[in-house]
């Protein structure tokens, strides 16, 4: 895609100006340059906004989990009216610096709060309400967190429980709830800044879509930041329930909630068996763990496992007979076993070691 600056000529005549751009990878190579000669003589009309596109960056194939493209684009003024002048006050401003970030979240904000947002329904009865935001996965992979901006506000609210919750579906079908964070708003003492809300263990998300939010027990307004920036479509990726039903927020809120779930890596430190419960009635049993290949899983209560790679490939899905199944993995490393009930649902997360 075509990357376009803004520039505006605050003379009262026109003047003629040079663009230039570079951007550098993460090792500081260049991989992209477009010199003055490319984009001259350019019409910078009187008092009006002007626009320019610059061609589209091929990013380099980069092993890293996160990185970081940093872009300048510089202006320079060739004269007044087609001659050369002495017309360098521009050269006090002349330059725009950005930075792409390639991280390992989601993120429709632009790292910026230009308000608040929260549930307003104190003309209700105190009781749950929702608000959730999509997203969509490409392939699968894992989530590990969520980050939040939360905005200081007159009400301070530091101390009124949330539940912030991962679903993989809400309202069609009934909702599918994968995890939940029970916490409280946490503000963060720098511009902007994100609170982090680590899962205990990794969730693996398939393909496709799944939403983020939270839930509260009584109306007061959380106020999560909201970037005015973001320009919606008109396909809202946000929705709330005071009811017992889902809304989408209108199109008519401009912007979009500072809410980013984390998505791969970030793997607890590995142990032998550790293991997470949502249902502390769930009695798994899996061994030996590590072991050289071969694997048992014992529990009543699940009806198949998926054995995922660390980089969220799925490896093989395995039913369950009688409560008991038998599996081998032939090559050496690190895996997820995900544990889910006869209703499809993940109940279990599980890492075992190949030696």
């Amino acid at each position: 895609a075509s990357r376009t600056i803004f520039f505006k000529n605050n003379r009262s005549s026109l003047i003629f100006v040079d663009l230039q751009s570079r951007t550098l990878d993460p090792s500081n190579n260049e991989i992209f340059f477009q010199d003055f000669n490319a984009a001259q003589g350019l019409n910078a009309a009187p008092m009006v906004e002007t626009s320019f596109n610059y061609g589209s960056v091929t990013i380099p194939s980069i092993s890293l989990d996160s990185f970081t493209l940093a872009s300048s684009f510089r202006m320079r003024s060739t004269g007044n009216n087609a001659t050369q002048t002495d017309y360098n006050a521009l050269m006090n401003n002349d330059s725009i610096y950005r930075e792409d970030i390639f991280n390992q979240m989601y993120a429709y904000d632009d790292g910026s709060a230009e308000g608040g947002f929260g549930l307003d329904y104190g003309g209700l009865p105190d009781g749950p309400a929702f608000c959730a935001m999509q997203f969509t996965n490409i392939k699968t992979d894992s989530l590990h967190g969520i980050d939040i901006h939360f905005n200081r506000a007159l009400e301070d609210v530091g101390n009124r429980p949330i539940d912030l919750i991962i679903w993989q579906n809400i309202g069609t079908g009934g909702d599918i709830i994968i995890r939940e964070i029970k916490t409280t708003p946490t503000f963060v003492n720098r511009k902007n800044g994100f609170a982090r809300f680590e899962l205990d263990t990794n969730i693996i998300l398939p393909a496709g879509e799944f939403f983020v939010g939270w839930r509260q027990n009584s109306a007061f307004i959380i106020n999560v930041g909201w970037d005015k920036n973001y320009q919606n479509t008109g396909s809202n990726k946000i929705f709330y329930n005071f009811t017992g039903s889902w809304v989408p927020l209108s199109s008519s809120f401009e912007g979009t909630l500072m809410m980013r779930p984390l998505i791969g890596r970030s793997i607890p430190k590995f142990v032998s068996n550790e293991r997470v419960k949502q249902d502390n009635t769930l009695e798994v049993s899996l061994f030996p763990n590590p072991s050289n290949g071969e694997m048992k899983i014992m529990s009543p209560f699940v009806g198949e496992s998926d054995i995922y790679s660390m980089e969220g490939r799925l490896i093989q899905t395995i039913p369950f007979n009688q409560g008991t199944s038998i599996f081998n993995l032939k090559q050496k490393g690190v895996y997820i076993c995900v544990l889910k009930n006869t209703r499809n649902k993940v109940v279990q997360t599980e890492k075992i070691i190949i030696q």
